[in-house]
């Protein structure tokens, strides 16, 4: 595997412009799927941060590899989580739904998870954090409209969105 890298790395600082051979491409999407099932390897083995550590790799190698910034983000949030970042997990939830606008799933993620910050933020709390509440809740308004768009007829995701515009 490192072999490989190598190899990769070498043939593609000899390639400018955009006109990689062929070969080249092959090589990397070979990488890629490796770091990935070794990624999968690893978060089924329950070492989150190794798993991690291999979907980074393969995002190097290919940023515009959706499968792989998927893999990268999902099991980011789960490494934030098990290490209580709140933050970090929130920030990887949105990008996730960002990613898949047309995922219901994730939509729903991102805006149970903003509205978990909003509900900590009460505002009598944090008197001088309203602009932040404010913003949770409009971003959190966001996810639930899509969420809504892409299943109208959902009841729950309808008064999840209601609650939220009451605020």
């Amino acid at each position: 595997s490192k072999r490989a890298i190598q190899v990769y790395e070498d043939l593609a600082r000899g390639v400018s412009g955009n006109s990689w051979p062929v070969e080249i491409v092959q090589v990397r999407d070979l990488l890629v799927e490796h770091y990935l099932a070794t990624g999968h390897r690893y978060q089924k083995a329950g070492d989150l941060e190794i798993a991690e550590k291999e979907f980074q790799k393969a995002c190097q190698l290919d940023p515009a590899h959706r499968d792989a910034r998927t893999e990268l983000l999902e099991c980011g949030a789960l490494v934030a989580e098990k290490h209580g970042d709140v933050e970090g997990r929130l920030k990887r939830r949105r990008e996730l739904a960002d990613l898949h606008p047309d995922d219901v799933a994730a939509q729903i993620a991102a805006a149970k998870l903003l509205r978990k910050k909003w509900q900590k933020m009460r505002l009598a709390e944090y008197p001088g954090r309203a602009k932040e509440h404010r913003a949770c809740v409009e971003a959190a308004l966001g996810f639930l409209r899509r969420a809504t768009a892409l299943q109208p007829d959902a009841p729950q995701h309808l008064a999840q969105l209601a609650e939220a515009q009451l605020l």
